[in-house]
């Protein structure tokens, strides 16, 4: 996998304040006092979230800049892709991660860039753009545009 892949642990709801707080395997690893992510704003769309950095920019490019290489582990100790994904793929106390992260299913969506998703491939802004996977318009088509976002890139336009 690139270089350029996300290389930091996020620890929401923490007890200390928002700071670094180690680095481990050249990995930092955050606390994050605020619970930010919750399956109703997951995915939330605006220029607000934009990240034009060059290392974000080449992750969209090869693989989904919000779920690839993530670990989710709900407030009940499941393991999932993301907080918002309803299935999972068991309890943190009783799966192998390392054989997690080299499962097919698990690894599929980190797997889906912005130049497959219906909309997101037309769009100019695709590439600085996180995108959720789990939040789509369709729940039935993993491909279909994110849930929460509010832009039509046919007109130029935000609803």
């Amino acid at each position: 996998m690139s270089s350029t892949c996300k290389k930091y642990l996020l620890i929401y709801n923490s007890e200390k304040e928002n700071k670094v707080f180690s680095e481990i395997n050249n990995r930092n690893i955050f606390l994050i006092k605020e619970n930010f992510i919750t399956p109703d704003n997951c995915g939330q769309v605006s220029p607000t979230f934009f990240n034009p950095s060059l290392s974000f920019i080449s992750e969209s490019k090869n693989c989904n800049s919000c779920l690839n290489k993530k670990v989710a582990i709900d407030e009940n100790g499941l393991v999932k892709n993301c907080l918002s994904q309803k299935e999972s793929y068991g309890f943190i106390n009783e799966i192998n991660l390392a054989k997690l992260l080299k499962n097919e299913q698990f690894k599929s969506f980190g797997n889906i860039n912005k130049d497959t998703i219906e909309v997101c491939k037309d769009c100019e802004f695709r590439y600085i753009c996180s995108d959720c996977r789990i939040n789509t318009e369709n729940s039935k088509n993993i491909l279909s545009k994110p849930k929460y976002c509010n832009y039509d890139p046919y007109t130029n336009t935000w609803n």
